[in-house]
């Protein structure tokens, strides 16, 4: 149970949630933004048969409101749970811990945390109860773009739980994908970035339309349009791009 005097914002919650998960070998990333929702919390760990993937809500209370936010990440995650605040009453009740089970959704229980300036503390982390374990989805339809956005900027970057900051967005994560292609291959063009980067656009027209003009008017920045012969369009990292080209002219095309 939550001891006296301790009231801990959702964010110092959520970091008790993640310093557990990470004793237990998860690797954790936090404010993961997948196909226009957030999640708190994702964990993933390999395993000898698969690599499993673990999402977590956290909220200082638990209420029916949070675990319809966890039921919107079935099909996204092999394990969904929901991190609470104990209460006075020892774990969730009985019917609350009924509706979690039938819906798929473990639930995690968070008291206050030892005093980490006491040697003699516990180091095993008691104060973290799982009342119901998550059950393992064998087969999550979309947990590949969950995956997809699982990279180093949401792994060190914004914690779990707060209310300010900006997060890696989508947006974000297929710009990064592009630079580096386009890095590795300059000179491409826009259809070959389109077919080969996967992007959060609602279809391959919308991704070609939307990178050319962010790209032309500055909103990515770092890469560069080079226009050749015939007016065709080639990407380069800024500063790596050919001199203009120049259509030859008469004097020109009678020296060649």
């Amino acid at each position: 149970m939550a001891g006296r005097g301790w009231n801990p914002s959702e964010e110092e919650m959520a970091a008790e949630v993640v310093r557990w998960l990470r004793h237990l070998h998860w690797t954790v990333h936090q404010e993961v933004c997948v196909n226009g929702r957030t999640a708190d919390i994702v964990a993933m760990r390999k395993f000898k048969h698969a690599t499993i993937v673990w999402i977590i809500e956290c909220k200082k209370r638990y209420g029916m409101d949070v675990l319809a936010q966890a039921w919107k990440w079935n099909g996204y995650a092999h394990r969904i749970s929901v991190a609470y605040l104990s209460r006075k009453s020892k774990y969730a009740s009985n019917f609350e811990a009924f509706i979690a089970r039938n819906l798929g959704i473990g639930l995690i229980d968070v008291s206050q945390p030892p005093d980490a300036d006491n040697e003699w503390a516990p180091r095993d982390f008691y104060n973290i109860r799982e009342p119901v374990a998550a059950p393992l989805h064998r087969t999550p339809r979309i947990v590949e773009d969950v995956r997809r956005m699982l990279c180093e900027e949401n792994h060190d970057g914004l914690a779990a739980g707060t209310k300010t900051g900006e997060r890696w967005t989508p947006w974000k994560q297929v710009v990064k994908e592009v630079t580096k292609f386009v890095e590795e291959n300059p000179g491409c063009t826009i259809k070959e970035v389109v077919a080969k980067v996967p992007h959060h656009w609602a279809s391959d027209d919308s991704a070609y339309s939307a990178l050319g003009s962010q790209i032309e008017i500055g909103i990515i920045t770092g890469i560069v349009k080079w226009r050749g012969k015939a007016g065709r369009v080639f990407l380069y990292i800024e500063g790596t791009e050919p001199p203009p080209y120049r259509k030859p002219t008469a004097q020109r095309r009678l020296e060649i």
